[in-house]
């Protein structure tokens, strides 16, 4: 017959199990990010090459000021990069 395991053997796979679903939480939270990143700077770059939109109406649909956008986005042309 099989021994049951123990409390803290309950406890530490609990644990563990937890551990490895918050590790595959922030894995996805940060490969969500990049793809979050990724369409703002391609939405911000059209913008501007179609000069449809001021820093201002960028920084307003980001959520932060037009500077604050000039200065995160504002120097990345050419290259796209």
């Amino acid at each position: 017959m099989a021994q049951e395991p123990s409390s803290a053997e309950v406890t530490r796979a609990a644990l563990d199990a937890r551990r490895n679903q918050l590790l595959d939480d922030l894995a996805k939270a940060a490969n969500d990010e990049a793809d979050a990143r990724a369409r703002i700077l391609a939405a911000v770059d059209d913008l501007r090459l179609l000069k449809l939109g001021t820093w201002q109406d960028i920084g307003d649909a980001l959520g932060i000021s037009g500077q604050a956008a000039y200065q995160r986005y504002g120097k990345r042309l050419p290259g796209r990069s």
